[in-house]
This record gives structure tokens, sequence and C-alpha cells, in this order.
């Protein structure tokens, strides 16, 4: 399968790129550096911003799935990255008629209601938090205008 991975160089990125390769898939890895991976059969790299609408012309042109691995360098907030980021690789997925879209994120996008209630509790608060930094709303708008098979994977700290 040909995927795209977007946000190839950050920590989880990389993983996702190692185990795609690992897996006999071809994998072009989006990244604002791709330079900083190093080169192997199989992949190929393409430069490209989430955060500017139109910045991913091409990048995703032949792929049959995309990965997003996008996220905030050393844990900073992520701001608009997730909201604005996500809204625009989706519009890129759109024009390239990619039809599967994963997104992996720290950042819970449901109410909670399939957890235990000390669970919700952190969801709670932790969405407090991040009201300001995380404009899920925008992302699930995006998300649900358009046709897509959608993965969410939240990983715990």
């Amino acid at each position: 399968m040909r995927i795209a991975v977007v946000g190839a160089t950050g920590a989880t990125g990389r993983r996702v790129v190692k185990h795609a390769l690992a897996q006999g898939h071809f994998v072009t890895a989006v990244a604002r550096h791709p330079e900083r991976l190093a080169s192997a059969d199989g992949l190929s790299m393409v430069r490209g911003d989430v955060l500017f609408p139109g910045a991913l012309p091409g990048a995703l042109d032949g792929v049959e799935a995309v990965i997003s691995s996008i996220g905030p360098e050393k844990n900073l907030p992520p701001g608009t990255l997730m909201s604005v980021g996500v809204a625009n690789i989706l519009a890129e997925c759109k024009r390239a008629n990619v039809r599967r879209f994963i997104m992996q994120s720290g950042i819970g996008l449901s109410e909670g209601h399939e957890l235990s209630w000390l669970n919700r509790f952190v969801v709670s608060v932790s969405g407090r938090i991040f009201t300001d930094d995380c404009a899920d709303c925008q992302l699930r708008a995006a998300t649900n205008e358009s046709n897509w098979i959608r993965k969410i994977v939240n990983v715990g700290s």
C-alpha cells in the first residue's frame, strides 16, 4: 500500500514510518524538515507545513492512506496545530482523492462516555485546560463534513 505519514520527523511519526516500511508499504514522509529522516528503500520525502492552507500540494498524490502524526514539538501546547493542521490535511486528502485518513493523537476527541468516572474526570479537566489551545470542535466539524474512514488512536502518557 502507498501511505503518506504527515509529521514524519516527530517521535511518533518516525516510528510509524519505520513500521510501515518494515511491513512492506511504500511511504511518503511529509514534514517541514524531511531531510531529518534517513533515506530508505520504499521511502520518498516531501516538504510541507500543515499550518498553511495549500502548502501540501501534490504531497498526497497517489497515496491510498494518510496517517497524521502531527503534534507539538517537545510537549509544547498545541495551539491551533491540530485544528488547523488536520483541516488542511483533510483538504489535501479530498483534492488528492485519498479516502483513508488515520489520526494519531494524545488529545482526546470524544466526550468520554466510554471511559470510567475517573478517566471522564481527567478528560473533563484536561478539556478545560486545552480549550484555548485545541479547537477540537473545528476538528470534529472538518472530519464530519466528509466521507472519511476515520480512526482515532489516543496514546496514554
